[in-house]
């Protein structure tokens, strides 16, 4: 559609080309749903659940906790 407007001396940017295609032609892009091909294996290491969710400690700084799964570094 642009090409054929520039061959007809119209200069349009191409967002107000989109946008006029959607509006006047009723044109819409179609999306279609993405698909990951990816397979659901084990887990790679699997550590023994030593806290067993009881959270409570009897003194302070006895029990902690943290999740370090999404800990991204500087050098990888």
């Amino acid at each position: 559609m642009r090409i054929f407007l520039v061959c007809k001396k119209i200069i349009l940017s191409d967002p107000t080309v989109h946008k006029y295609i959607n509006k006047e032609l009723h044109l819409y892009p179609i999306v279609r749903k993405k698909i990951y091909y990816h397979d659901k294996g084990e887990a790679h290491k699997v550590f023994p659940n030593l806290i067993n969710q009881e959270f409570s400690a009897e003194e302070i700084n006895q029990k902690w906790c943290t999740d370090f799964i999404y800990l991204f570094l500087t050098d990888g």
